[in-house]
């Protein structure tokens, strides 16, 4: 039986491996993460051990050298000063007895590395997460350049270890780690989503989708050569083929244009041209018979697989913040609004209903004598959520064996409805590395349980500050950047006009 606590969130602080072997085997019915991206920044948290000998008494090198500024043009919202510390910060220390490794997530001396430690931990994410849960992944990508010290186009980004005697061991573990991807030049697109998203699919995931983040205000770039990166990548993955997904919750609103088109009066009297009858035998009027049938069963548009969203700043201390519209489609479309079964945690599903187009007909005489129908469209289609019902047959004593429902709050007159409504808990959302709080912040502001981690004890009290204001009706949207020397800036202006 699924206990809730009190609160509608968990916020954990450690280590994500640890943290998630605390939580119980599929608890979660939906993951939305952004994991620190590779080469990007030091977070100034204590390192990690990776891989090796948990009985070894490791004997640590020297810390590796930092990504070279070309190796950071990451697309994540963020400052200059964080721009800074990601050339800066080192790529960790290897054990010279066993080859484990030490230091950041995502600072690693190579791609190969850093995908084989977060398949690790995606690892214990598919034993949190339900079967019929889906896990969405946000990555975004940088280039390969010269580490310093090494000529340009000698090296790549897999090859990242010093050439100096002190680092043979260094050498020697990369090396034990290294995967056949190929060496990569300078000025190549590392291609770090995919590589994780085919490694994840390797361990036993199923890529169901490729989403675009497309953003209407990038980050600007230096570069000369190629255009300007303006998106990121969104994985949606599965444990199985058929898992939930709420389609009517993210469904898209038929444009206006769209609308305009079937309703208008000549809209079924396409001629097409001779061809359609001579050559091929197709009827002019069937393609809009078609889209006529298709409209009145599915009002609206499923939604794409290109996201158009604008990055938005945050006032706290953190670096890398991804809007609140995105990890809201992914809860909504993943999660059940109503909740799930209270034994079980199996998500309820919708009933929906649905309501046909109606049109005004019109007989019209043909040129040989027939009759052809043409109408304009009066009323559009509708789908309502008329109530829910579970997906799965456990009893509840207190309503009987629930089948079907229609609640309450949105059913028709005449309809049977129950006087309470049937037991029912939360769905749980899990962000393995909650940083800000944003997915946290969006599952709760929806009904959802929240489960958050990060290695961060100062971006985990944040986060649980943000909760507690959210709760109390806060402000729903971080402040905006109080810029220093606004004022000025704009006197200097009106002085020079």
């Amino acid at each position: 039986m699924n206990i809730v606590p009190r609160k509608p969130y968990t916020i954990l602080t450690g280590d994500v491996r640890e943290m998630l072997r605390t939580l119980p085997d599929e608890s979660v019915h939906c993951v939305v993460t952004s994991p620190p991206y590779w080469g990007l920044r030091d977070y100034g948290t204590e390192p990690g051990v990776w891989g090796g000998d948990e009985e070894c008494d490791h004997v640590w090198g020297e810390t590796g050298p930092g990504h070279h500024p070309g190796q950071v043009e990451q697309t994540k919202w963020k400052n200059a000063d964080a721009a800074g510390k990601g050339q800066t910060a080192g790529s960790g220390q290897w054990c010279s007895e066993c080859n484990a490794w030490r230091g950041q997530l995502g600072l690693e001396p190579t791609p190969e590395i850093y995908v084989e430690h977060m398949v690790e931990v995606f690892r214990e994410v598919r034993r949190v997460l339900r079967n019929d849960g889906s896990f969405w992944l946000n990555m975004g990508d940088c280039y390969a350049s010269s580490p310093p010290g090494n000529k340009p186009g000698t090296t790549s980004a897999s090859s990242g270890l010093p050439n100096s005697r002190e680092n043979q061991e260094m050498r020697r573990a990369a090396q034990v780690h290294k995967r056949d991807y190929g060496a990569l030049k300078q000025k190549n697109l590392v291609g770090i989503p995919w590589r994780l998203a085919f490694a994840l699919q390797a361990d036993g995931w199923w890529i169901r989708q490729d989403i675009i983040w497309a953003k209407p205000n990038p980050m600007p770039e230096s570069c000369r050569d190629r255009p300007t990166k303006s998106h990121e990548y969104i994985f949606l993955l599965t444990k199985a083929p058929r898992y939930f997904f709420d389609q009517e919750a993210v469904r898209q609103r038929a444009a206006d244009s769209s609308l305009a088109r079937i309703a208008q009066d000549t809209f079924d009297e396409q001629t097409g041209g001779p061809k359609d009858y001579a050559q091929t035998g197709v009827n002019p009027n069937r393609s809009a018979r078609k889209a006529l049938e298709n409209f009145a069963k599915n009002p609206g548009a499923n939604i794409r697989s290109v996201w158009t969203i604008p990055t938005q700043p945050f006032s706290a201390a953190h670096f890398a913040v991804f809007p609140e519209a995105l990890p809201e489609w992914c809860i909504k479309a993943g999660t059940s609004e109503k909740g799930c079964c209270p034994e079980c945690g199996a998500p309820w599903v919708r009933v929906v209903k649905r309501t046909s187009t109606v049109i005004d007909r019109s007989a019209r005489t043909h040129d040989k004598g027939r009759t052809r129908t043409s109408g304009t469209m009066t009323k559009p289609p509708t789908a309502k959520t008329t109530g829910w019902k579970p997906s799965c047959s456990c009893a509840h004593p207190d309503h009987g064996s629930v089948r079907e429902f229609t609640d309450q709050r949105i059913g028709e007159r005449g309809s049977i409805t129950y006087l309470d409504d049937p037991p029912t808990v939360p769905c749980t959302v899990l962000d393995p590395f909650v940083g800000s709080g944003t997915t946290a912040l969006v599952a709760v502001r929806l009904g959802r349980r929240a489960i958050g981690i990060d290695l961060s004890a100062e971006y985990t009290k944040m986060v649980e500050k943000q909760l507690a204001v959210a709760l109390l009706g806060g402000h729903k949207r971080p402040r905006k950047f109080k810029i220093k020397g606004r004022k000025k800036l704009k006197r200097a202006k009106r002085k020079g006009s």
